[in-house]
């Protein structure tokens, strides 16, 4: 508002098993070009819905426990997509996606339905059926009320989103899929 321009970049990058018991993350912010931020390092689950453990690379020697339940981003994105298939209006999942030192977070997930498939300037995504979804994320030691950050997007039946906004209380992001280009099947 002030009019000062303020360069801020942040890295996400994680590989996940398909079976959803292991990821791996590594995350790196940088404000004018000083990291204000880094975190990297492994998380596991002994088997689906067993309390797992995250151990950090960066910061140093920083281990957390998983809650019960625990999944990781792209196995909450399809819990999230069978909810919707089902006809679910709200879920609620414990979300280790390795961008916080403090470890798993609550997510409350509020799903406005099944849409039917539509015109879509992507031929891939209009004949997928979709949702749209807003999800709250809080802070698991605090027990808070209010959201530490709130996302809202539409999601297709193959776990493509667009139409994304992201509120951080202070700021709010929006983002539109602007190309689409998927890889050839193996």
């Amino acid at each position: 508002r002030d009019g000062q321009d303020i360069e801020m970049v942040s890295d996400y990058t994680t590989w996940e098993s398909k079976d959803g018991l292991k990821l791996r993350f590594r995350l790196r912010q940088t404000t004018e070009d000083a990291v204000t931020s880094e975190l990297s390092g492994t998380a596991s689950l002994p088997h689906a819905g067993a309390a797992g453990v995250a151990k950090y690379d960066m910061p140093p020697d920083t281990t957390k426990t998983l809650p019960p339940g625990t999944l990781f981003p792209m196995a909450h994105t399809e819990a999230l997509l069978q909810a919707a298939r089902a006809g679910k209006k709200f879920i609620a999942l414990p979300l280790f996606d390795g961008t916080s030192p403090d470890g798993a977070q609550d997510s409350a997930v509020a799903i406005t339905g099944w849409d039917k498939p539509a015109a879509n300037k992507y031929p891939v995504l209009a004949d997928l059926p979709s949702t749209r979804v807003h999800i709250a994320f809080f802070d698991r030691g605090k027990h808070a009320q209010v959201p530490d950050y709130e996302v809202g997007m539409r999601y297709w039946a193959n776990g493509i989103a667009d139409d994304l906004s992201m509120d951080f209380g202070d700021f709010v992001m929006h983002g539109a899929l602007t190309s689409l280009s998927l890889p050839a099947k193996p």
